[in-house]
């Protein structure tokens, strides 16, 4: 993950009510204590995981940590708000880029398909996001959830919009399958692997399985 990537997207994508006191320009040493925080959540969880063994893998001392982030709770804070708005980003600049006219199926499956692969690309931080929801500190929930919930509702109209143009059977619930579709694409973080795979076999086979909403 390079510093250039991380500070453009979250300048991009960090919302106003989002606290934003950890989020300065990334310095290659602030980098280095997020890409190694986020590859330690990922393996062994947020509760797992101390401050020194942080430091250690970005190379420092554990006081010297601390001269970029105030604590482990803002470490994950900024891991999270970058795997949630540059998800977000990936997915919304996908469907933008659609034709003019691109019927709703297309666009729900292009949007599926940005998604899953923007898991898998930036995938020790997204993971940390999808895997450990049930570690993350109250306060750090706090900040977050804004972003989660502007992202769930723009998948929330989506599917309404495809389902007022006919596409979608009508009797289907959207608010039980956006996240039976959502969950289904993040559960792939914990068994696949991309980097040994091909994300557009995986997603042949999403396809087939969410055929079934479609008229």
């Amino acid at each position: 993950m390079s510093d250039t990537l991380l500070s453009a997207q979250r300048s991009k994508n960090v919302e106003p009510n989002v606290d934003q006191s950890e989020t300065s320009d990334v310095t290659p040493r602030r980098q280095a204590i997020l890409d190694a925080a986020a590859r330690l959540f990922s393996d062994q969880g947020f509760s797992g995981t101390t401050i020194r063994q942080i430091a250690e893998h970005a190379d420092m001392e554990s006081g010297s940590l601390y001269y970029h982030f105030r604590s482990k709770n803002a470490i994950l804070q900024e891991i999270l708000v970058f795997a949630i708005s540059t998800t977000a980003s990936e997915v919304r600049e996908t469907v933008a880029a659609l034709p003019e006219g691109t019927n709703p199926r297309m666009k729900i499956e292009a949007a599926l398909r940005a998604h899953l692969q923007a898991l898998h690309d930036h995938i020790e931080y997204t993971s940390t996001n999808g895997r450990y929801s049930g570690q993350i500190p109250a306060t750090v929930h706090i900040t977050v959830q804004p972003l989660r919930q502007k992202y769930s509702d723009f998948w929330l109209e989506l599917l309404r919009e495809a389902q007022e143009d006919g596409a979608i059977h009508e009797n289907l619930n959207l608010s039980l399958l956006r996240p039976l579709i959502l969950g289904a694409l993040n559960h792939t973080m914990d068994w696949y692997d991309a980097k040994r795979g091909n994300i557009d076999e995986l997603f042949g086979i999403i396809k087939i399985m969410t055929s079934g909403i479609w008229k």
